[in-house]
């Protein structure tokens, strides 16, 4: 039988009709099934949970997608940072070579000093010489020195080392040191020339002295050069002696001290080992000695002090 011939029978729409209700009715087990049965919803999970899960997993992507989108915003400023990352290693490598120009200048620069210095140092030799050798002949009534005073001054010659003068009193050297500060200024006096001209004036002195012992005998302007040499040596060497002799001086005053100290010590345990009615040894006696030996030395000392000065 046809499907028409059964719709136009009375037995059609009742087949039909019980066709569809079992077709609902399967899709209603199905779906009690899919809701019900763990086995079809995947497990022990229930529908809930997986939706929980999916709703997370939803969240998460979205926060993934924030994120990402975040990042995207970057870009731009990453891009820029970039740029400008390469606009100052640009600059620097402009900069590192105006820093190379600048070393190389300051080199330059530096030579030029030294040389500058080399020619200042040149002009003052040249400025030290010109007014040294135009104070020979200068006369001052009174010269004024940290170490006295001469009348009547005559400028005989001024050196690296001081000032030759002839005075009341005869001829002198006057270091630099001793001249007043205004002259050590004019004379531009310098330690280290000194010290050249010192040693070169002694080199010089042991070269002549020794040209005279082998000679024997020299002409009579050697020999007043030798002899005002002479008498500087003799005054150098009388002035070191009166520093020795009042270094010694000074130590014997700290040694009379010291004993003066001991004295009065050993008096007062004497006096008070006799106040305890004990017996000791006084040695006041040949500390006072000891004390008298020292002073009349030390007094002999200052006679000898006292002449070496008036012999200068």
């Amino acid at each position: 039988m046809s499907f028409s011939d059964m719709m136009e029978s009375g037995r059609g729409p009742g087949a039909i009709g019980m066709l569809l209700a079992l077709v609902v009715l399967s899709g209603f087990v199905l779906l009690y099934l899919f809701v019900f049965d763990e086995g079809m919803q995947g497990g022990t999970q229930t529908i809930e949970s997986v939706i929980r899960q999916q709703a997370t997993e939803i969240d998460n992507l979205k926060e993934d997608r924030k994120l990402h989108e975040e990042t995207l915003k970057t870009i731009p400023k990453l891009e820029a940072a970039n740029k400008e990352l390469a606009t100052l290693v640009r600059e620097n490598r402009m900069r590192e070579g105006q820093l190379n120009g600048l070393k190389e200048n300051l080199t330059s620069a530096t030579t030029e000093l030294a040389e500058t210095g080399k020619r200042f140092e040149a002009y003052k030799d040249e400025y030290r010489a010109f007014v040294r050798a135009k104070a020979k002949g200068q006369k001052m009534p009174r010269l004024e020195t940290s170490k006295g005073a001469y009348e009547n001054v005559i400028f005989k010659e001024v050196t690296a080392i001081g000032a030759q003068i002839s005075y009341d009193g005869g001829l002198k050297r006057i270091p630099y040191e001793e001249l007043p500060a205004d002259l050590q200024d004019y004379y531009q006096f310098d330690a280290k020339q000194k010290a050249d001209a010192l040693a070169g004036e002694n080199a010089q002195r042991d070269q002549h002295e020794s040209e005279v012992a082998k000679v024997g005998s020299a002409a009579s302007a050697t020999m007043t050069d030798q002899k005002e040499q002479s008498t500087q040596d003799d005054r150098s060497k009388t002035q070191n002696a009166i520093i020795a002799l009042e270094a010694r001086a000074a130590a014997l005053q700290d040694e009379i001290r010291a004993l003066t100290l001991d004295r009065s010590r050993a008096a007062s345990a004497a006096a008070s080992a006799r106040a305890m009615g004990r017996s000791v040894l006084d040695k006041t006696g040949e500390i006072d000695r000891n004390i008298a030996s020292k002073r009349s030395r030390l007094t002999a000392m200052q006679l000898e002090i006292s002449k070496l000065r008036n012999s200068l």
